[in-house]
């Protein structure tokens, strides 16, 4: 498996090409090794362009997955599938596999913190996320009386597909983080999330707004979620 030395990254390679080939071509079997070795030597590839460069083990984690997730939807169009159904399929299975600690994060919040608004405001996630997601993540967090919000000013992801020219894959990661927002927004607990900016869809930053619903009804803004549907790329 050349281009990922790391047990964790070949494992995870293993795991998303397997998955993704039996979700692209469920009666092919010809076509899954194809997609699944074409995909691996790609990814590999791309992977090594920079990783050497990278500031720690999380950003070269995280560059696996994003070379991996690109090789997946060049080599799939490659094999003649519609580029927006390569989206959905590959967005569906990299968010199974990648959404679980964030997930169960939230579900710990939700379940044990008297008042999980006030939780966010005192520790904030920007530290927590630059560790789990790399130090090439330029991120903050802004605190009001009233609200929590991360603020990502620079976004890995957003510039990796933007440099090999095909920004549109960022959604498949924006949507992946439909896995955790939904725990929150679905809970009976009053704290909510909103995604009214990103990157991925021309703002200059990514913001993730957290606050106490004063109705019922909870206010749901995702405007990555939105922008993949009018495009019908990869699925909430």
């Amino acid at each position: 498996m050349a281009g990922f030395r790391v047990a964790r990254h070949k494992l995870f390679a293993r795991r998303f090409l397997a998955r993704a080939a039996m979700a692209l071509f469920p009666e092919d079997r010809a076509k899954r090794r194809s997609f699944h070795d074409a995909a691996l030597d790609a990814g590999a590839k791309l992977y090594a362009e920079r990783a050497d460069a990278l500031p720690d083990d999380a950003s070269r984690f995280q560059e696996c997955h994003r070379a991996l997730v690109l090789a997946g939807v060049r080599c799939a169009t490659l094999l003649g599938v519609e580029r927006a159904t390569a989206l959905k399929a590959i967005g569906d299975v990299y968010r199974d596999l990648s959404q679980d600690v964030p997930r169960q994060r939230f579900q710990m919040l939700l379940t044990f913190a008297p008042n999980p608004l006030r939780i966010l405001q005192k520790t904030g996630t920007a530290k927590e996320l630059r560790r789990m997601m790399g130090q090439d993540m330029v991120v903050k967090d802004d605190v009001g009386p009233e609200h929590y919000a991360l603020v990502v000013e620079g976004c890995a992801y957003n510039d990796f597909f933007k440099r090999h020219g095909e920004p549109d894959v960022t959604l498949v990661f924006c949507q992946a983080d439909r896995a955790w927002m939904d725990v929150v927004n679905r809970s009976k607990r009053r704290l909510s999330v909103s995604r009214p900016n990103t990157q991925s869809t021309g703002s200059s930053t990514c913001i993730f707004r957290y606050e106490n619903a004063s109705s019922p009804v909870k206010p749901n803004v995702d405007v990555a979620a939105s922008h993949a549907g009018d495009r019908g790329g990869a699925s909430a």
